[in-house]
């Protein structure tokens, strides 16, 4: 399968939401922690005489995303995407254990005090884990 820019240990699975991933710097070291979609759905509208649209499943752009911190992409422009290694950490079957799983990640690397990751903040939006 191909994987774009991404190294993984584990394949995606049928089930797979998202995965959380980190991105390195390679010459000063500096990680992104993160999560990513790997698909989204899209509704299009009713057809003339219907209640409903069709939904189905679309790709996201997972596959040559880069990250969501602009001082992470402004060095990715500046110094080349070879200059990165980009690494799928865990692979997930639900929003909540996605954003669970960047949530914990995040906290316990100390992401956001450390000099050593450009992540800046943490928004996190949880309710009760299903099951």
């Amino acid at each position: 399968m191909d994987y774009g820019h991404w190294e993984t240990e584990e394949g995606i699975k049928e089930d797979s939401v998202g995965f959380v991933y980190e991105i390195r710097n390679n010459l000063n070291g500096r990680t992104y922690i993160g999560k990513k979609i790997l698909r989204f759905t899209k509704r299009t509208k009713p057809k003339k005489g219907k209640v409903r649209g069709t939904v189905k499943k679309v790709d996201s752009d997972w596959k040559e995303y880069t990250g969501s911190s602009k001082e992470l992409n402004d060095d990715i422009q500046f110094l080349g995407k070879g200059h990165f290694t980009f690494k799928i950490i865990k692979f997930c079957n639900s929003k909540w254990d996605l954003s669970w799983s960047e949530a914990e990640r995040i906290i316990l690397k100390d992401a956001i005090r450390s000099e050593g990751y450009y992540n800046g903040g943490l928004q996190l939006r949880l309710g009760k884990a299903a099951g």
